[in-house]
């Protein structure tokens, strides 16, 4: 297949990779042809360019900042996105010929350049359903499901799922939520979970790592590592690593960046036993996960849409037993039992939160043996080779 793959996210090969630069390089390993347009945030070109990446023709197009940006200056760059992505497609793509248009969510406002691709190409579409907006926002009490804002996505969100083929969902409970909320697309929804290359352990020892990121040689590390704001429930995320600081034998590690991030470092700041990390790269990300222990895992209880993060990809690549807090609908617990990589609590349970954590504090065999079978579901069923299959399955290739 020749592939347009529109996305938001995918880094430059010096920054690292992502889930979305392993699933384009899998597409490509396989023969097929893809051309990757990147709606680029960062102030470091003046217009579009075309390039090659990975061994991937990439086409970074100048847009405003959708990430880490007030609500202004988001909200500003989304209204420009299409008008940005379409002057890139057309001054450079115009000529050529693809089969399929390959996108994610967020943001939604991408339905636009997904709409024009359609037609100029004659190709078919498929959704890589990431989040499901506006209504996490409704959730997480941002604006009121009768406001302006909420109506004004809900029309582009509804957009977004009639000009796409396919909606590829990551998880069942994903699945049923759409077809139950938007029944006149529940012929298009279809299993697509997300997915990551496998990386090998680092080349040193554990006690070597840990000697390189200043953490302690002797005690179980808990980790929290990606994005830290509201959809991830700083407050129970607090709490939580307050309980985990208070344990002689424990440590707590938070590594990302957001909007709490901060807002975390300080609430720990009286706190023994933790630290708190700026975003790493991928390749110095995975190999401070080598030196850890149990991966963290935390989602705001007031959530009705079922999320399901991707970060427990990397602790399972890294053998990292996995403590789950989260709402009631995220089926990330059913995985959790599937796998029997881990322990899941609902958000708010701080005692028995604290009760899992002392186990696994404490147990370093039950430890080994969850990131064990962690390790081996990951292998099998979540690298891109599946993502890969279920794509061209879907789309007839």
């Amino acid at each position: 297949m020749n592939i347009l793959y529109l996305t938001s996210v995918f880094p430059r090969p010096e920054d690292g990779a992502t889930i979305y630069t392993d699933l384009a390089c899998e597409l490509s390993r396989r023969g097929h042809s893809l051309t990757v347009v990147v709606a680029d945030g960062k102030k470091t070109q003046e217009q579009a360019q075309l390039g090659t990446e990975r061994g991937l023709e990439v086409l970074r197009v100048r847009t405003g900042n959708l990430y880490n940006v007030g609500f202004l200056k988001k909200g500003l760059a989304t209204l420009l996105l299409s008008h940005h992505l379409k002057r890139g497609i057309m001054r450079f793509l115009k000529n050529r010929t693809y089969d399929l248009i390959l996108y994610e969510t967020p943001p939604l406002a991408v339905y636009k350049t997904v709409q024009y691709a359609k037609k100029r190409f004659g190709a078919s579409s498929f959704l890589m359903l990431k989040d499901i907006f506006p209504q996490n926002g409704v959730d997480l009490g941002i604006y009121k499901k009768n406001s302006f804002i909420f109506q004004y996505f809900r029309r582009q969100e509804n957009a977004l799922y009639r000009v796409s083929d396919k909606i590829g969902c990551m998880s069942k409970a994903n699945m049923e939520y759409m077809k139950k909320h938007n029944p006149a697309v529940s012929g298009k929804v279809v299993f697509f979970p997300n997915t990551k290359a496998v990386s090998e352990m680092p080349a040193i020892s554990k006690a070597s790592v840990r000697e390189k990121f200043h953490l302690p040689a002797d005690k179980t590390i808990f980790v929290f590592g990606g994005n830290i704001g509201l959809p991830q429930s700083p407050d129970a995320l607090i709490a939580c690593a307050k309980k985990i600081c208070e344990m002689e034998k424990a440590f707590f590690l938070a590594v990302g960046r957001g909007t709490h991030t901060e807002y975390v470092r300080h609430a720990l700041s009286n706190a023994d036993n933790f630290m708190v990390l700026n975003e790493l790269k991928r390749c110095d990300y995975e190999e401070l996960l080598s030196a850890c222990d149990v991966g963290l895992i935390f989602l705001d209880s007031r959530f009705t849409v079922p999320n399901f993060p991707s970060r427990i990809l990397s602790y399972m690549n890294f053998s990292l037993a996995v403590l789950a807090c989260t709402d009631n609908v995220s089926d990330i617990k059913d995985l959790l039992s599937e796998s029997g990589c881990g322990f899941w609590c609902k958000n708010g349970c701080l005692a028995q939160f604290k009760q899992l954590a002392g186990k696994l504090c404490e147990n370093s065999q039950m430890r080994e043996e969850m990131g064990r079978k962690g390790y081996l579901f990951f292998k099998e069923r979540l690298n891109p080779g599946i993502s890969a299959d279920l794509l061209e399955t879907y789309m007839g290739n």
